[in-house]
């Protein structure tokens, strides 16, 4: 989840969401498709002479636990894509910017003309103009940050749920759930909300495959010759107001047109 991104392209992001990059949450995973159960079905055995002994005791199942949100805070790929998203999406917004300013400048000008005027009937022409290329490259933009989040969280998300398997499956495992002890703070709302709706209330630590999971995930990602995080939090743009009457914009970060 691209939390930090979405700060700036307000998905769902914080990515955040940039990558909402993320709060954006995974589902639990699967049971393991390769764990099978035993061999010896009960057909095989009714015909002993004992019907007790004919019943199998179930076999022991390990189950391990996960934090996603420490694995992508930890991820050097996710930073990499989380810093290169939010660059993108603060360029994309200091040049929505520059029309902003532009229509601004005219709406100040247009005020002072004689209302019907030669120039007055230009300058709100150009208004009109710069409105609708506003709303164009701010509609434009959030659809294609949408979906690079998207690509970027599915390809995460993929990754992660790949190594999870191995490592579970190393250490003999045959299920993994999510799990996070963040405590809930009465002074954050979300973290309450996310406390609430978890599922898994205690894990014990030495079932935890966390560390395992980002230091082979991070021994891969260098091994491919990934670049390294530059670990600098791109400033987060403010809300400033842009041509009038255009309606606000869907996400925070990007220019929140309106007012004059």
């Amino acid at each position: 989840m691209l939390r930090s991104t979405r700060a700036i392209l307000a998905v769902g992001l914080c990515l955040v969401g940039v990558l909402g990059l993320v709060g954006r949450s995974f589902g639990q995973q699967k049971a393991d498709a390769q764990v099978r159960p035993s061999a010896a079905p009960a057909a095989a055995v009714a015909t002993t002479a004992d019907p007790s002994a004919a019943r199998i005791a179930p076999k022991g199942v390990s189950i391990g636990s996960i934090d996603m949100d420490k694995v992508l805070k930890d991820y050097d790929k996710f930073k990499v894509a989380n810093e290169t998203i939010r660059g993108e999406a603060l360029a994309r917004h200091n040049e929505l910017m520059k029309i902003a300013t532009e229509a601004k400048q005219q709406q100040e000008t247009y005020q002072r003309m004689t209302p019907g005027s030669p120039d007055a009937k230009k300058c709100e022409d150009r208004i009109t103009q710069l409105k609708a290329q506003f709303e164009a490259g701010r509609e434009n933009a959030e659809r294609e940050f949408t979906q690079k989040e998207a690509e970027t969280m599915a390809t995460i998300y993929n990754e992660v749920a790949t190594m999870a398997r191995g490592v579970a499956q190393q250490r003999g495992m045959a299920f993994v759930v999510k799990y996070s002890d963040q405590p809930a703070s009465g002074s954050e709302p979300n973290s309450v909300v996310a406390a609430m709706s978890r599922t898994i209330l205690f894990a014990d630590p030495s079932v935890d495959i966390t560390a395992d999971v980002i230091k082979w995930l991070n021994y891969r990602y260098k091994a491919s010759g990934g670049p390294a995080p530059k670990n600098i939090n791109v400033p987060l743009p403010g809300a400033p107001t842009g041509p009038a009457g255009v309606a606000p914009a869907g996400r925070p970060g990007l220019p929140a047109p309106g007012g004059n």
